[in-house]
Parts: C-alpha cells; sequence; structure tokens
C-alpha cells in the first residue's frame, strides 16, 4: 500500500511546509479559525469509516494535514480582488485510502454553543476535484460530562454548489439539539466514493467563521473577472416563469449565476432589467432565487 502521494509532498515544497503554533484570538462575537492568528487548538486527520487505516490497526496511517504558507493569492487582473490573501493555511491531502466521510480536522482553542437555531458554518476552500463538501461537528452536551468530546454532532452538506480550481466559501447550515458544545470540525472537500481516485490529491483550508449569515464571503463572480457582490446592496429580485427581474432604485452591481458558480449576467443597474432563463435555482448577489 502506498502510503503518501507525490502530490503532497510536491505542494508541500512549493507552499514553504510550516507548522504555526497556535494562539485564540480574543474579543470576538463570532467563532473564528485564522491559521495565521489562531482560533484552534490543533489539526488532523478524521475518517467516519470505523474501518479506516486512519483511525487504528496494523495498517494505521497518519494522514497529511499541517498549516502551510499560502501560495494561492491570487488576483484578479480585472478587478484587483484576492479572495484570501492571508499568509498561511491548513494543507490536506484527501487520500484514496480514506472513505467518503474522510476530511481534515480542526480542534477548537474554545468550544461553540449550538441548538435548534440554525448557525451557519463558512469555510474557505481551494480544491482541485469536484464533488459534494461536508462539514462534521464532534462534541458532546454540556449537562453530560460523561460524553466523549469527539462524539458526532451533526453531518451537513454545503448549502450550495462549492466552485473548484479557485477559493470558493463553503457555507454549512448547522443545528443539533440544545445544549451541545462542538469542540472540533471535519471538513469534507470530496464526500465521495475513493474507488474512482487514481491517486491522492491536495486540498487547501482557510478563514472559518461561525456566525448567523448565510452569505457567502466570496461571490460566485470570483475568479471569473467579476468583483464580490454584497447582498446588503438595493436591489429588489423577483422571479416569474422562465424570467429573474432586477429592480434598483440608486445605481449598483449586480451578478447572476447558475447553480455551479458560472456567471451568467453582471453588470451596474439602475432602473429595472429582465433575464429571461431556464427554471431552475440561480444566485443574485448571493440570494439563492428559484425560476419557476
Amino acid at each position: 500500500m502506498k502510503r503518501y502521494s507525490n502530490v503532497w509532498a510536491g505542494l508541500c515544497l512549493a507552499a514553504g511546509l510550516s507548522v504555526l503554533f497556535p494562539h485564540p484570538a480574543a474579543g470576538q462575537a463570532e467563532v473564528s479559525v485564522s491559521f495565521e492568528t489562531g482560533g484552534f487548538a490543533s489539526v488532523g486527520v478524521y475518517d467516519r469509516w470505523e474501518e479506516s487505516p486512519f483511525r487504528g490497526g496494523p495498517q494505521r496511517l497518519e494522514g497529511n494535514v499541517a498549516v502551510v504558507r499560502n501560495h494561492l493569492q491570487e488576483t484578479d487582473g480585472a478587478t484587483g480582488v484576492c479572495p484570501n490573501a492571508t499568509g498561511r493555511m491548513l494543507g490536506f491531502q484527501r487520500s484514496r485510502f480514506g472513505s467518503n466521510v474522510f476530511g481534515a480536522r480542526v480542534d477548537l482553542a474554545e468550544p461553540f454553543a449550538t441548538g435548534d437555531a440554525v448557525k451557519y458554518v463558512h469555510v474557505f476552500l481551494h480544491r482541485p476535484v469536484a464533488g459534494r463538501v461536508m462539514l462534521v461537528g464532534l462534541g458532546r452536551r454540556s449537562d453530560d460530562a460523561g460524553q466523549p468530546a469527539e462524539t458526532e454532532q451533526f453531518w451537513v452538506f454545503s448549502a450550495d454548489t462549492v466552485a473548484v480550481g479557485r477559493w470558493a466559501d463553503a457555507v454549512f447550515p448547522v443545528r443539533t439539539a440544545d445544549g451541545v458544545e462542538i469542540h472540533s470540525l471535519v471538513v469534507v472537500p470530496h464526500c465521495e466514493s475513493p474507488h474512482g481516485l487514481a491517486e491522492d490529491f491536495a486540498v487547501f483550508i482557510d478563514e472559518i467563521v461561525v456566525n448567523d449569515d448565510e452569505t457567502p464571503r466570496v461571490s460566485c463572480g470570483d475568479g471569473s473577472g467579476v468583483a464580490p457582490v454584497s447582498r446588503e446592496e438595493g436591489l429588489a429580485v423577483e422571479a416569474d416563469e422562465g424570467m429573474i427581474r432586477l429592480r434598483a432604485a440608486e445605481e449598483c452591481r449586480y451578478v447572476v449565476c447558475d447553480g455551479s458558480g458560472r456567471v451568467l449576467h453582471s453588470g451596474s443597474l439602475e432602473g429595472e432589467r429582465s433575464f429571461r432563463l431556464d427554471p431552475g435555482v440561480y444566485v443574485v448577489n448571493g440570494r439563492k432565487v428559484a425560476v419557476p
């Protein structure tokens, strides 16, 4: 069994592999994990499959995960936008010997409380291979000291399709029973069967934030020559049969994307404009819009 992949070694050399000793950020209203400034206690790998070689046994594999230099600070030439300009990020090797729920585990410096109200976990992700993205929360009930902190409390797929080959913000709506504290987050960047993988590949993760906002921090336009657009801009959106109608009292920008993140229409608008589209779900300035 081939234990390590050449892709990891090559990318780590290019990235200037270096472990960063964390120190938790303080005084923030939202949970924030930066691989530059802290918020995490340790990193590792996690596999839900009980027979996984990453969980123990005679063929135990350690897994490849480490804090590395961010060599993916791409700036769009037309807009000057750099979606993720941090100095360091988390590198993770997606092993073909792991299961479909195999991911990078981030142990938090401080647990955060969850419950029936939805919270949104945002994760910057840069990966070369498409597939579903999942987040697993490990923790325990605050009133049950005997429950292990590694108990799986939720499994949730990203709310939208996560783009490939550029930085994307994977957003996960999470909720649990009341009184649960999450101690670790597991980012599963390729929640698909590994049997079709010919080789391992490297994935990069950064800037994990937990808040009450479902809006992606990077719009579907980033990396396509279109600047990020916030949903707070004064744009009214209506969906009619086979059509999206936009209205703006004052000039503002807009970006209309399909479910894969491909930009369909973009520009500035003051007044009203309509686009005829096939039935389906689209994203307009970070908001999902269903066209009947």
